[in-house]
């Protein structure tokens, strides 16, 4: 998308249509004829900002302990535009009560006209879409008559915030054995999954991050990780080794399907004030995996034989869930539709000098 805002020389794509057997172009972006978009004045590059404090101490001569706590923050988060929507509260209202089932002319329940209100009150000064030479209000007109794409600006209130608590136990091989364990506690919350990808957020006033419900746990994170391994190492040269993995669970929101993407769904009335994205989870998973080795020297040259035995007790465990209605082909919403691989093995020779 920021390729070819403003560029009247980048390479060209055309966005076509097949209609009467006949490609007819929708779009077109880049090339030395029209500006596909232009960067608002106001734009403003995407920031992140983290904080991080550890503390790390060995004890009993061969372990370690490791604590840290981190903080980002993602802002100035960069979308694109359509600036005919945004500058016109009338226009706002018009999707407000589209989303509520309403007629220009039905007259609102007071919850109703909350929702509305608070729609009209997402409008923006047009002049925050001023750029490439032209001011807000030209910019609004070039893109209701065609000659303008989008405007690239950041999203107002749009932000992703996690932070992390990482805590991790390492036993140095000793007595012929060693190994670590590590457990993360995650809160990432946030209201915008963009990075200037051409997302829904600006084009569809529903989408907008200064909106209640709009706001949660960011999906996909999930609330918190484990992770362990250990080992035993025979003076033959056989070692032993069993790794365990898990996690919570992410976080996902219902949802519904446009064009490539699956978007949070409008939660109607009764939940609009309420924080509703990421409220849903998928079940919690673990998985253990096993290895066994055994390696000889041979003068310089050292032969090894290993074994891998991946999701040793062979857990088949949903891993994710659909996000809604006719999403994921078949599949009813919060019903599975990916599943953990079955045992496998993996058995490998290898020869070093």
């Amino acid at each position: 998308m920021v390729r070819f805002t403003g560029s009247l020389t980048s390479s060209v794509r055309l966005e076509q249509a097949r209609l009467l057997n006949q490609w007819v172009t929708v779009i077109t972006r880049g090339g030395s004829k029209v500006v596909d978009a232009v960067f608002a004045d106001t734009f403003k590059l995407p920031k992140t900002e983290e904080f991080r404090l550890g503390y790390q101490t060995d004890f009993a001569g061969i372990y370690t302990f490791d604590i840290t706590y981190t903080k980002r923050k993602d802002y100035d988060i960069v979308e694109d535009w359509d600036p005919t929507l945004y500058t016109d509260a009338g226009n706002l209202e018009a999707e407000a009560r589209g989303l509520l089932g309403l007629s220009s002319s039905a007259i609102p329940s007071a919850t109703q006209q909350s929702i509305i209100n608070r729609f009209r009150g997402l409008v923006i000064d047009p002049n925050y879409f001023a750029g490439g030479g032209y001011s807000g209000a030209q910019n609004v007109a070039r893109v209701a008559g065609g000659q303008l794409n989008f405007v690239l600006a950041n999203l107002p209130g749009g932000e992703r915030i996690y932070k992390t608590l990482d805590l991790t136990v390492t036993r140095r091989e000793a007595n012929h054995w060693g190994g670590f364990m590590s457990l993360s506690l995650v809160n990432a919350k946030g209201n915008s999954q963009s990075s200037g990808n051409a997302d829904f957020q600006g084009d569809l006033a529903q989408y907008d991050p200064r909106l209640p419900y709009a706001n949660g746990r960011l999906e996909g994170s999930v609330d918190w990780l484990a992770k362990a391994y250990g080992y035993f190492r025979w003076d033959m040269g056989l070692m032993a080794g069993l790794t365990f993995n898990a996690n919570s669970g992410y976080h996902y929101t219902r949802g519904t399907s446009a064009s490539t993407r699956v978007l949070q769904q409008f939660p109607g009335a009764n939940q609009f004030f309420a924080e509703n994205l990421g409220s849903l989870m998928t079940p919690m998973l673990y998985q253990f995996d096993a290895r066994v080795q055994c390696g000889r020297d041979f003068g310089k040259v050292r032969g090894e034989v290993y074994l891998d035995i991946i999701n040793l007790t062979n857990r088949q465990e949903a891993t994710d869930l659909a996000e809604g209605l006719n999403i994921r082909s078949g599949v009813l919403p919060d019903a599975p539709y990916q599943y953990q691989a079955p045992r496998r093995y993996n058995f490998g020779i290898r020869i070093k000098y």
